[in-house]
């Protein structure tokens, strides 16, 4: 601790070193105070925030930090993917910044960086999902550091990421991501190519995400069972396919006999196809199809069925499996959650919107119930025999 006044203005200052949770010596130094106590105290007050965690450190730092974490916590492809945003889009831009001095603009201005990079036949670098991954991790960087007492503010809590706003409309909310039942029927009878609706029918009849649809190869289905195995996906970080993230999400799903027609008669028409084997994928024969492509399919789909239709994803086709299943109070969650490759838990809290319709269907039933039997009663009591006899 050492406290000095500046000859030239007549204030107090403190100054000082400390090493920070990398072990890296640091300097420290702030001036305006007006007496020697008030500089003493300030810079215990600031000691005692170093002894709590709050030490300052600069970007590159806190990536070293997050990185020795997160690769005790996530898979290999996870944790490479995150290198590489980092490697390339993250350190570039704020590599030597304070973590403490990163503003919401600074974050901001940096998204739109990333959406203005472009290859050198002028495509964009980066993908407005990609765009979207990379802030993901910035803000759970900067979460971590939250935990670890480095910043008391997380500044990407404030913005969010760069969106282009002459690009197509951002996902419907994740409640309106679904059509009922009935409204998928409709729509499939608006789809005459065989392809696409072969594939939206296999997406909502096994309640899949498209990842897991991408990956799905002839020898992960069999016919005599009239099940499918999903063992692995599409990874949009990493445009590889790979295992599932989730163990929940390793399972068997089993198909009604539509469904496994569908199947059936795309496997019998591959097999025609020079060179097949059984790791052809069921949509794309030796390539898989990328998301993205479903996508925008699907979205030019709507759009040609008509206004009636609401725009969803393809992941709301899941959606509309889901509400379907949970619709019927005799399915058991547990085997509702386990064909999803969820937990009861994640279940509830990823379909809480289709619980809450459920739960008001519950009470108008509950409500009906009390106006019968209050009628009843009513009736008994108006009835002669049940007249208490006058005197």
């Amino acid at each position: 601790m050492s406290q000095h006044k500046d000859k030239v203005t007549g204030k107090w200052y403190y100054t000082g070193k400390y090493r920070d949770m990398l072990g890296k010596r640091h300097d420290y130094k702030k001036r305006g105070f007006a007496t020697k106590k008030e500089a003493k105290d300030a810079e215990i007050t600031f000691l005692q925030k170093l002894k709590g965690g709050y030490g300052r450190i600069k970007f590159e730092d806190l990536t070293e930090l997050y990185n020795q974490e997160i690769t005790k916590q996530k898979k290999g492809a996870t944790v490479k993917a995150y290198k590489s945003m980092q490697k390339n889009y993250l350190l570039p831009y704020f590599t030597g910044r304070y973590i403490d001095k990163i503003t919401p603009l600074d974050i901001s201005k940096w998204s739109e960086h990333c959406a203005h990079l472009t290859k050198a036949n002028g495509e964009p670098k980066c993908s407005p999902d990609y765009i979207k991954n990379q802030y993901l991790l910035l803000y759970g960087m900067f979460s971590f550091a939250i935990d670890h007492k480095l910043v008391t503010e997380n500044p990407c809590k404030s913005t969010t990421w760069y969106q282009d706003p002459n690009a197509l409309p951002d996902d419907p909310p994740s409640k309106d991501n679904y059509w009922e039942i009935e409204m998928f029927y409709d729509f499939m009878e608006t789809v005459n190519d065989p392809f696409w609706n072969d594939l939206y029918e296999i997406i909502e009849g096994f309640g899949l995400r498209v990842g897991e649809l991408c990956s799905l190869q002839f020898s992960k289905i069999f016919f005599n069972t009239k099940q499918i195995k999903i063992d692995c996906t599409y990874s949009s970080s990493t445009g590889k396919i790979g295992p599932p993230k989730s163990p929940n999400s390793y399972r068997t799903i089993e198909g009604t006999e539509y469904h496994m027609e569908i199947l059936k008669r795309r496997y019998e028409a591959a097999q025609k196809i020079d060179g097949f084997n059984e790791d052809y994928f069921v949509f794309g024969d030796l390539t898989h199809l990328r998301p993205d492509v479903i996508r925008a399919q699907l979205e030019a789909d709507i759009l040609a069925a008509g206004d009636e239709f609401k725009r969803i994803t393809p992941h709301g086709l899941r959606h509309t499996h889901a509400s379907h299943l949970l619709s019927n109070p005799l399915i058991p969650e547990q085997l509702i959650a386990e064909r999803l490759g969820h937990t009861i838990e994640v279940l509830r809290k990823t379909y809480s919107h289709i619980y809450e319709k459920h739960r008001k269907s519950m009470v108008l039933y509950l409500e009906e119930r009390p106006q019968r039997v209050r009628k009843s009663k009513k009736e008994i009591v108006l009835s002669s025999e049940c007249r208490p006899m006058l005197n």
